[in-house]
């Protein structure tokens, strides 16, 4: 069994999630290379097991999160949920850490993500 969490917010009528495609193993398994094997329009089945919802920062100004690997997905949907309310968070800061530059997943997305905001 394998976790993924997702990148989308609970509000949204999809799921987004990040997977990493690695070569299939030799017995067979390996849902990340299935999942990423898949064309447009197929379909996988998945189980969702939604998590809990930030309640809110309780006036946080600014928001630090630290991320190791696929720890950033759900760092992600946090950061998201967070700029989306008007609590009064004034920045994100976000420090990753990988072991090679190949388990960056998300650097072209967070970096026009975090432009954005």
């Amino acid at each position: 069994k394998k976790s993924y969490s997702p990148i989308s917010l609970r509000h949204e009528p999809t799921m987004d999630i990040v997977v990493k495609a690695y070569a299939p193993a030799p017995d067979g398994a390996g849902y990340g290379a299935a999942l990423c094997g898949l064309s447009i329009g197929e379909t996988a089945a998945l189980r969702y097991k939604p998590g809990k919802d930030i309640k809110g920062l309780g006036g946080v100004k600014r928001l630090g999160l630290l991320a190791a690997g696929t720890g950033m997905a759900p760092l992600l949907q946090i950061a998201r949920d967070a700029l989306r309310r008007d609590d009064g968070l004034a920045s994100i800061s976000l420090l990753s850490s990988y072991q090679k530059r190949d388990d960056v997943l998300l650097g072209p997305y967070l970096t026009l993500f975090f432009q954005s905001c």
